[in-house]
């Protein structure tokens, strides 16, 4: 009962936990490839962009890809993670997240 009130009360907290449709992943990679990519690119690091067909059937599995993500896999070898930090803060938005949830 009381997550039901809570849940009534913050409709907000439960936006992220409805799994993405293929349209709606088909936007989040289109941001990535457009936005994310580019910024990434911009701070000096290779990307290596999958397919929008893998993207979509591997984004609920251990090899889920965004440009950071890849990133964090490489953390201790080619950067540090205040250098991942930086990437992040520029080049990823929670903006794209919220308009998919809507």
């Amino acid at each position: 009962m009381a997550q039901y009130i809570c849940e009534a009360q913050y409709p907000v907290f439960n936006i992220g936990m409805r799994p993405l449709s293929n349209e709606q992943l088909r936007e989040l990679y289109g941001y990535y490839v457009t936005e994310s990519v580019p910024c990434v690119e911009d701070h000096g690091y290779e990307v290596d962009v999958p397919s929008e067909d893998v993207f979509i059937e591997t984004f609920n599995s251990p090899q889920i890809w965004s440009p950071t993500m890849q990133l964090s896999r490489e953390v201790g070898t080619t950067l540090t993670q205040e250098e991942l930090d930086a990437v992040e803060e520029t080049c990823e938005s929670d903006d794209i997240f919220e308009e998919l949830w809507r």
